[in-house]
């Protein structure tokens, strides 16, 4: 936390030097830039007053003028008017500055300078060249276009910005403290919390695997990408054979089944569709013909659930050998066809006796018929 702490005041140092620098050079050349445009215009001309007097350094034609309204005006030079600036930022304890002759210019000439003064000022010191316009006063003073002839220097004290900083250092430390705080109080809240996660997690794996050992339904589980089995209850090894669960993580729905299925597809094929739909719609309830790893084949009943835990989803599948149930439904299905081609053997009987006996009848009344016509008593009368 201290370590931290040093590190931030280190930034905040360099952070305030960085602005004070930028300010600084900003400045300057807005200073320079100002310079510049009074060239360009031979000079400004100012009202004459206490604080700008005629500049007694200039020796023009012109340097002062009276208006036809009576305003006396007199020509500032651009040092003149730069210094009457400097002069007047400093009644304002704004950042100042001043400008220099050649005599005077601090670092490279014609390069840019910036310093640390007395840990208090950041300083920038711009020289400037000799401009065309620079000749009109300066040409008796030997200077040709180009050269050196002064520069301009801008300061920037650092105590307004370090103030700046202390306040924010003083927020900084409340909300560090604040963050340390709440830090803390989270910490030990997410630290109970994850003991509560885990333990009840502990608990329901452990209420999980109880169930899962005891239950005389065979429980598999199946994990993708490669959809091998991962776990098998002691019901499941028994079910198919399987010497452990170890030798079980080593096996694939394919591995349990016969090349194909009753249908005749491919077993390999049809299994990955069972466990789509039953990842896509929670659970998938299905017959099966199903391998015991010594080759025998038995038909039954697959429950594939799909599970998740935390970011872990998988498929539990409970199994069962309605092996039984199948030959009970077959030798049903074997006496009801038996009792169906006997019934029908019995109804084609009757219907052949009942055809019998009515064409019986038939004759007896045909027989007395016949007696009556040649005048003999019926022999078949009741």
């Amino acid at each position: 936390m201290l370590l931290l702490w040093n590190l931030a005041l280190s930034q905040q140092r360099s952070q305030v030097l960085k602005i004070a620098a930028n300010e600084a050079k900003t400045i300057a050349d807005m200073d320079v830039s100002f310079r510049n445009w009074i060239i360009e215009h031979d000079g400004v001309y100012v009202p004459m007053t206490q604080q700008t007097p005629p500049d007694a350094f200039l020796n023009v034609p012109e340097k002062d003028i009276k208006t036809p309204s009576g305003r006396r005006l007199t020509l500032l030079s651009h040092a003149y008017a730069m210094r009457q600036i400097y002069e007047s930022r400093a009644r304002q304890n704004l950042p100042g500055g001043y400008i220099s002759s050649l005599s005077h210019v601090e670092g490279d000439s014609g390069r840019t300078a910036l310093a640390l003064v007395d840990g208090e000022r950041m300083k920038f010191v711009q020289a400037f060249p000799t401009r065309a316009a620079c000749l009109h006063c300066h040409a008796a003073d030997g200077y040709k276009i180009g050269d050196i002839n002064g520069s301009i220097t801008s300061t920037v004290p650092l105590a307004p910005l370090e103030a700046a900083g202390r306040t924010a250092r003083v927020s900084l430390t409340l909300y560090s403290f604040l963050i340390w705080t709440l830090g803390l109080f989270g910490i030990g809240f997410a630290y109970r919390r994850i003991r509560l996660a885990l333990s009840s997690a502990q608990k329901s794996e452990e209420r999980f695997r109880g169930i899962f050992e005891a239950s005389h339904d065979a429980l598999m589980t199946l994990e993708p990408p490669s959809w091998q089995y991962s776990m098998a209850n002691p019901a499941a090894i028994e079910m198919f054979r399987i010497k452990n669960t170890e030798e079980s993580a080593s096996l694939t729905p394919g591995d349990l089944s016969p090349e194909r299925q009753p249908d005749g597809r491919a077993s390999a094929e049809k299994s990955k569709e069972m466990i789509e739909i039953a990842m896509r719609e929670g659970s998938h309830f299905f017959e099966w013909t199903h391998k015991r790893i010594s080759g025998e084949e038995f038909f039954s009943t697959v429950l594939l659930s799909r599970i998740e835990e935390g970011e872990k989803t998988f498929l539990q599948a409970a199994v069962r050998d309605i092996t039984e149930n199948k030959r009970a439904e077959e030798a049903l299905r074997q006496q009801t066809e038996e009792l169906r081609a006997k019934n029908d053997e019995l109804g084609r009987f009757m219907r052949t006796t009942i055809d019998r006996e009515l064409r019986m009848v038939e004759l007896k009344r045909e027989v007395d018929a016949l007696c009556e016509k040649l005048g003999q008593p019926p022999r078949h009368s009741a």
